[in-house]
């Protein structure tokens, strides 16, 4: 369930370089770009790429440890293949998790998770986390994680659990829950389940779809002798969720390969709305039927009879019918050869066969290879391009270019244009000043600005017009107006220059203060140094679930329970939070001997009927204060009773010692036997047990649903 959304414009330095040339050269088209705050999703064309960033404090982490978990948590995510395959028509999702260390926690990116790194040493132990804030039992949510996160790590922290607690940054839940259960296990090896209680990820008493895997979970490892026969026990225990697959990584189930199941690829997904568009069908070796015409390496293609060829646009195209080749007709004495196409020279009364003639035999056919210089992004690569024959000698044959591209030179902090690294100078021009506007042949005159006197000269020996505030362009050759500070963007090794507009021109801030009177918080400020500019990153927040945009809570807190409206992590959210203790049943054990002793004088019998039992239970408190002395009851149906226990007082998390309350009843029937205490009102085949928390209600709790712990009990003889 979604928690709230944080729609942040992060970028570092090279992405924020490739958004310039975007916006100033149109080299790319950005189809989609979905947010999560710190962890993104940036789509273009058919491949997507989720980054993560997160940062690391405290004295167990350093550039090793890190490197480690960096390594291994994306080689599990992107998997054997370096990126992940969604969608019906297979679109790609690439995996970059981009890690750093910082001093302290104050130190952490605003657009990174927060991870405080423990140093625990050899013999240690510690239990990673990420958390929204709080106790990890306490904070626990469904997905997707919105927004900044915190959390724990140690040194000894593994790559795989690393990548785990990463599937959290990404919106996945955890696959496992733990339980307490209470259970007879007979000689025979079945199970009596008399009770269990999850309790993490949420505490609640397990429903129908939850009893019935821990009734699994139990019989498992009786059979595989982890769990005696022969005994009644309450113990903890953990399993997978229902549904979960045995090999998830967020699972982390004993005994499998943890993996990135592809239902955890839809999931991260499918919650922000990535689609995989119908034209990426086109090329997956899959024929798609209603998203494309044909697929050229599917067997069959789709295409029809009467347009039997598939383009590599994934088009159905009829066969060429003709050719440029030469037609050679067969006569009764001898062969003529025809001119061009349809032209037949010869006499005589044979018909005329034509052959068609494939567009290439040979990939030399198609040409020379060729080689261009590019720009990928930021950096200047080598494209070759080399023409190869596809289907050679057949009427299917056609040239078609394979293309590979390797990098030439890496721009640093510069960028790239027409394949050359560009790198931003500024240039103070003096003003007065213009440029000559001279006839053909020379078109503008003078590069640097002239007084209006020089023109004529310029211009010599044709006459000029003198245009004031301009400087010719060798790009364009015509006078171009300036200002009178310009940016320009000089090509090394290259002497046309592009004009860059002023940081207000291109959408941004030319200082910290113009900025700021602009950008309202939750909004922030940030120096970008590709840019030169401020940019306002924009913060949109939605509050639901739970969480509220009124300081009030929209009046949802229940003051009869001490709830109290407060921030939520921070704010701008508010939530109603419970500062009470709140008291449950840990724990219940029963246990119920019944007894019939029969005394007959001639055909008249009587038997005194007996039952004895004690109850075990102990009282937790899971709220977050402390809770003063009360009163736990345990009642035994049907007509057996109730007996109360004094509980101390227990401080938030505490636990009571187990208390042991003790039941009998007897009675004298006519009869013989078991049978004739069946008479008597109590007298049962089975019983239900029901302890109760706070029975006098002594308490003020959170949750007063929560205080009884019911089960049913077979008796023995």
């Amino acid at each position: 369930m979604d928690t709230g959304l944080n729609i942040f414009f992060q970028a570092d330095r090279k992405q924020v370089k490739k958004i310039i040339l975007l916006l100033s050269l149109s080299a790319l088209s950005l189809v989609c770009l979905t947010v999560y705050a710190t962890t993104t999703i940036t789509t273009t064309g058919c491949e997507s790429l989720l980054i993560v960033k997160l940062a690391f404090w405290g004295p167990g982490v350093n550039q090793s440890v890190m490197e480690g978990w960096e390594r291994d948590a994306e080689n599990l995510w992107n998997g054997p293949r370096a990126s992940q395959l969604y969608g019906e028509c297979k679109c790609k999702l690439k995996f970059d998790f981009q890690m750093q260390i910082v001093a302290n926690a104050a130190a952490c990116p605003a657009d990174a998770h927060c991870i405080e790194v423990k140093r625990v040493g050899p013999a240690g132990s510690h239990r990673p986390y990420v958390v929204p804030g709080g106790d990890i039992d306490r904070d626990f949510f469904d997905g997707p994680y919105d927004g900044r996160r915190t959390g724990q790590f140690s040194e000894r922290t593994n790559g795989l659990t690393a990548a785990h607690e990463i599937g959290h940054l990404m919106g996945l839940p955890d696959e496992y829950f733990e339980f307490d259960a209470n259970y007879t296990v007979h000689a025979n090896g079945s199970i009596t389940l008399h009770g269990a209680w999850i309790t993490y990820p949420r505490r609640e008493v397990a429903d129908e779809v939850y009893g019935e895997k821990i009734r699994d979970i139990l019989q498992r490892r009786v059979a595989s002798g982890r769990i005696r026969r022969g005994i009644s026990n309450f113990t903890h225990h953990d399993g997978l969720t229902p549904g979960a697959s045995n090999n998830s990584i967020m699972g982390q189930e004993p005994g499998f390969a943890w993996v990135a199941e592809k239902y955890l690829i839809d999931k991260i997904t499918g919650r922000r709305r990535v689609i995989c568009p119908d034209r990426c069908c086109c090329g997956n070796g899959v024929f798609d039927a209603g998203k494309e015409e044909c697929e050229k390496s599917a067997t069959p293609t789709g295409c029809s009879e009467t347009k039997p060829k598939c383009s590599e646009e994934c088009k159905c195209e009829p066969l060429p019918t003709t050719s440029t080749m030469a037609t050679t007709i067969t006569m009764g004495g001898g062969i003529a050869t025809g001119g061009g196409e349809g032209e037949v020279t010869g006499t005589g009364g044979a018909s005329p066969s034509t052959t068609i003639k494939p567009k290439c035999m040979a990939s030399s056919d198609c040409g020379k290879a060729t080689v261009k210089r590019i720009c990928k992004g930021s950096d200047v690569y080598e494209q070759k391009s080399t023409p190869t024959c596809n289907s050679p000698g057949t009427p299917q044959a056609e040239c078609v270019a394979k293309l590979k591209d390797t990098l030439a030179e890496d721009c640093g902090e510069d960028y790239c244009v027409n394949g050359e690294c560009v790198r931003t100078t500024t240039t103070t021009l003096p003003q007065p000043g213009g440029c000559c506007d001279c006839p053909a042949p020379l078109g503008c005159a003078s590069g640097p600005l002239i007084d209006a006197g020089d023109c004529p000269v310029a211009c010599n020996p044709y006459q000029g017009v003198f245009i004031d505030n301009a400087i010719c362009s060798l790009v364009t050759g015509n006078c171009e107006p300036v200002q009178a500070a310009a940016t320009t963007t000089t090509l090394r090794d290259y002497v046309p220059t592009t004009t860059l507009r002023t940081c207000e021109q291109r959408g941004y801030y030319g200082s910290q203060s113009s900025c700021q009177g602009a950008c309202h918080s939750p909004s922030y400020c940030t120096y970008g140094e590709a840019t030169r500019c401020w940019h306002c990153n924009q913060v949109t927040v939605e509050c639901g679930q739970g969480l509220h945009i009124s300081s009030n809570c929209d009046g949802q807190c229940d003051s009869g329970k001490g709830e109290q409206c407060i921030l939520y992590q921070g704010g701008p959210c508010y939530y109603c939070y419970c500062g009470r203790p709140d008291l449950i049943v840990a724990y219940r054990y029963a246990n119920i001997q019944m007894s019939a002793s029969t005394q007959c004088q001639g055909e008249a019998c009587t038997t005194q009927c007996s039952l004895s039992a004690s109850v075990d239970i102990r009282i937790r408190n899971v709220g977050p204060s402390p809770a003063g002395s009360s009163t736990a009851s345990v009642v035994i149906n049907p007509g057996v009773g109730t007996t109360t226990q004094s509980i101390s007082p227990l401080n938030s998390g505490g636990t009571s010692p187990t208390h042991s309350l003790s039941f009998s009843k007897s009675g004298t029937v006519s009869g013989s036997g078991p049978t004739a205490c069946a008479q008597l009102s109590w007298w049962a085949s089975s019983y239900t047990v029901t302890a109760t928390a706070d029975s006098a209600s002594a308490v003020s709790e959170c949750i007063e649903s929560n205080n009884q712990n019911s089960g049913t009990v077979a008796p023995s003889s």
